[in-house]
This record gives C-alpha cells, sequence and structure tokens, in this order.
C-alpha cells in the first residue's frame, strides 16, 4: 500500500492542501500501514477489512488514546479510502466504525475571588467602569457569547 499512500499524498499536493495537511495524512496513515505490517496483514488496499481499521483504533485506545486523538485518526482514515474507492481501488470503505464519542469537559467557571478583582477594575463611578462591570455581568448571567455581544448595534436594542 505504500505507492498508494504516495498516490494519496500527490492528491492532496495538486489539490491544493497545505504542507500540515499532507504531514498529518503521512502520518495518521502510515500509522495505520504500520499496523497492518505488525499484524501480518497484505499490504493490498482491497484487503483491509472493517475489523482491520476496528483492531486498530481500539489499539489506539488500549495504548491510552484519546477520544478526540482516535476519532482524528479514524477521520483520516476515512478521507484515505474514500479516495482509492473514488478511483475503484476498492469496492468499498472499510472504515465503517463509528467515530468514539469525545466526552465533554466542564467549562472552567470564574473563581469568585477572581470576578470580585476584576469587578474591582471597573469603578461603576465612571462612564466605562458602569458599561465595562455591565458588560462582564451580561456575560456572566445571560450565556451571551462575547463574539455575540460585540455584534450588537444600538439599533438592536429595543
Amino acid at each position: 500500500m505504500p505507492p498508494l499512500l504516495d498516490l494519496y499524498l500527490k492528491y492532496h499536493l495538486v489539490e491544493g492542501h497545505t504542507a500540515a495537511t499532507i504531514k498529518f495524512y503521512r502520518k495518521e496513515v502510515g500509522l495505520f500501514l504500520r499496523f497492518l505490517e505488525d499484524h501480518g496483514h497484505t499490504m493490498l488496499p482491497g484487503d483491509v477489512a472493517p475489523d482491520d481499521v476496528l483492531g486498530h483504533l481500539a489499539d489506539l485506545m488500549e495504548r491510552g488514546r484519546k477520544p478526540r486523538t482516535v476519532r482524528s485518526r479514524r477521520q483520516a482514515l476515512m478521507t484515505f479510502f474514500n479516495r482509492a474507492e473514488e478511483i475503484k481501488l476498492i469496492d468499498e470503505n472499510p472504515v465503517q466504525t463509528k467515530a468514539p464519542k469525545i466526552p465533554r469537559r466542564p467549562k472552567s467557571s470564574l473563581k469568585p475571588e477572581h470576578l470580585e478583582k476584576l469587578l474591582d477594575l471597573c469603578p461603576v463611578n465612571t462612564f466605562l467602569g458602569a458599561r465595562d462591570q455591565s458588560i462582564i455581568w451580561l456575560l456572566l448571567t445571560s450565556g451571551t457569547r462575547l463574539g455575540e455581544l460585540t455584534q450588537i448595534n444600538l439599533e438592536d436594542l429595543d
């Protein structure tokens, strides 16, 4: 499969993808090919089965890779085999597993002492201080995103 990998990387080059993208695919597909080789698998694209992909992803998880990493590597293989399918090198993409779920991390909250220090920087007896405190309280209590807040125009207010 290494000639196929070379062809695939040339495809990305011709498509105008960045050097970083090409490096990413070289690394990720290369890791999968190494996995196949280490497990005595043939290097023919048509011989890769869904179980081979699943075994690779499971191996990554067992070696302590985070779900986000495994998800990214799965996507790289999906794209690689999609291209092989497009150019009729394989009949069906063997990447048929669902992407691993990425656990949601709770967003860090502002500690009360930090909030107090932040508000102390905004004296309410000045226009700018009162404005800045209003912005801080609006962001903390409404769920409004900073980007949304900065896009508000006077005519948007009622």
